[in-house]
Formats: structure tokens, sequence, C-alpha cells
């Protein structure tokens, strides 16, 4: 991990700049070590998986840390990784309440953190946890669509609500960060299913499938196709000697 990985979002530094103007030094602190931890959380079990970081950026409303890996890591690989930040961040919430600092201020600001980190919006934590069990359930291509539209369903009903300003301007920044992700989907599903021609993966499970928006997560697939019977790595190799223009979109 480079040392340069650290970033702190601009928003992140406007909210904190409001807070130390306004004279909530204790709310910075709080507000700081939660995050810190809460990322090392991630971090610690990413390491412990060999995963490759590439940077962690603090947000308003929590951290983010961006992974340069394979999409196909296990699925109980990136749920433990992203199950630490929480459980990490509870840990030092309770360390400080047996050392006295069991502050309304401490508890609000920890249960605003995990309870909005828990929301299904991307990129909280909350959506990773829905999208891997989507994952479990349907395939690659359809988890993706699934957890955009969850993401859009809770901003909406967000907007129902009246909160402060502040929170409205999170709001709209988790749009944009969903907007951007529904954008990226078509590229994010081309790596998937270009690792699986490229690498070798050894998964126990296996699935018949038709057509290449079936694959799924942790399972190895075959085709059958017009009465043949292709495994993975033959069809999707058949497929991109077969036709420099074909892309994953227009195969049926």
């Amino acid at each position: 991990m480079k040392k340069s990985c650290l970033k702190i979002h601009p928003l992140t530094i406007f909210f904190l700049f409001i807070a130390f103007i306004t004279g909530y030094f204790k709310y910075i602190i709080y507000f700081m070590s939660l995050i810190f931890i809460h990322e090392l959380g991630h971090v610690t079990a990413a390491l412990l998986f060999n995963w490759n970081i590439k940077k962690i950026i603090i947000l308003p409303f929590g951290g983010m840390t961006i992974f340069e890996e394979l999409v196909n890591r296990p699925i109980k690989e990136e749920f433990f990784i992203v199950l630490m930040g929480p459980i990490y961040q509870h840990l030092l919430y309770l360390l400080l309440c047996f050392l006295g600092y069991n502050t309304p201020l401490l508890t609000t600001i920890h249960s605003f953190i995990l309870g909005f980190n828990l929301l299904p919006i991307y990129p909280l934590d909350g959506s990773k946890l829905v999208l891997l069990f989507l994952e479990k359930c349907f395939s690659f291509y359809q988890s993706q669509i699934l957890i955009t539209l969850f993401s859009l369903l809770t901003l909406f009903l967000a907007f129902l609500f009246p909160y402060s300003f502040l929170f409205y301007i999170l709001v709209f920044f988790l749009l944009y960060q969903v907007v951007l992700f529904y954008k990226k989907i078509p590229f994010l599903f081309h790596k998937f299913v270009l690792e699986r021609k490229l690498y070798v993966f050894s998964f126990r499970k296996r699935k018949q499938i038709q057509c290449i928006k079936q694959m799924k997560r942790d399972y190895e697939h075959y085709f059958i196709k017009e009465g043949y019977v292709y495994s993975e790595k033959e069809y999707l190799s058949l497929k991109w000697n077969n036709s420099q223009n074909f892309t994953i979109e227009k195969e049926k």
C-alpha cells in the first residue's frame, strides 16, 4: 500500500471545517477516530487475504477502501472484508465507553456512521453486503442492476423525510455515486468475463447456462448452445476468437 493512498474527499473537508469553526472539536476527534478504525478493519481483513489496496478515501459519512483486485475473488473473502469495518468501529466504541468516554455525542456519531454505512446505497458497506447476497442468488450482471435499483429506491425514500440541508448534500453526493456506478456496470461485467477467459479459477460449484449474462460468481459454467456443450473457457475463447467486434451485450 502506497503512502499517498489515503485521501480526504473535499466534501469531508467542508464538513470538518464547519465543525471546526462552530467549536465541535470533540466531534472532529470522534468522527476521525471512528472512521479511521472502521477503514482499518477493512484493510486488516484485506491484507489477511492478500488483496491489493489502491486507496482509502475519507468521506463525510465514512470511508471507502478501493481495491485493485480481480472481480472473481471468492464471495466469502469479500464478505469478511466488508464486515470487519463495522466490527472494528463498534469495538472501538465499546472500548471508549469502557474508558469513560461514553458521551451522548460519541454515541450519536457512532450510531450515525454505523447506521448510515449499513444502508443499501452504493458505495456504502450495506450495499456491498446486499450485493454479495444478490450475487449468491442471481447472475453477476443481474446483481449489479438490482443493487443500483436498491440504491435509487433507498435514496428516493430519504427525500420523504425532513432532514437538514447537510443531509441532502450527502443524499445528492450518493446519488451521483450511484449514477457513476450504473455507467460502470458494462465495464465491470466485461472485466468479470474477461478474467474468466484469461485466468484459472477453482470453483466447487458448477452450473449449466445458455448465455454469458447468466454467469455467476463462485461458479464454473457449462454453456449449452445448439445441442453442444462447451466448457466456460472454450465458449469464451470461441466468442472472442470468432468475432473482433463481439460484445457481451450482443451475445444471446
